[in-house]
């Protein structure tokens, strides 16, 4: 009697070239916008890590509120995927809280809009009104 095994398509390489740069260009435009998703009080103590299809990695530097931060992750991420998903135009499914050390660039980094004001879009309107008078 004669088995028949299915044999898995191939995928060429390119592939996944490509689902890595689109994931790294996500990930880069979800790090310029993370105040604005998560708020200034906890963009200082995470940072997105990485994106790999469906999960989104966040890293805590600051492993006495990791616990408290897994926690309410579960009640906020449904708010918090939607919010990426939409943006980024992915398709998140997952999120994962981990220890990390702080990102290097925050140490030297300017203060973003969502940081310098408790609220950004006050600030945004702002600068727009100065800048329209000109």
């Amino acid at each position: 009697m004669k088995t028949e095994t299915k044999q898995e398509e191939l995928l060429p390489l390119r592939h996944f070239a490509d689902e890595n740069a689109r994931d790294s260009r996500n990930l880069e435009r979800l790090k310029n916008a993370w105040p604005l998703f998560v708020g200034p009080g906890h963009s200082r103590i995470t940072h997105p890590v990485s994106i790999r299809h469906d999960l989104l990695l966040i890293g805590c530097h600051d492993t006495s509120v990791l616990k408290a931060l897994r926690a309410s992750a579960q009640d906020t991420w449904p708010e918090l995927c939607e919010r990426v998903n939409s943006m980024l135009k992915t398709h998140l499914r997952r999120i994962d809280i981990v220890p990390s050390d702080p990102e290097p660039e925050l140490s030297r980094q300017k203060p973003s809009l969502a940081e310098k004001n408790s609220d950004p879009l006050d600030a945004v309107l702002r600068f727009y009104s100065r800048n329209s008078t000109k």
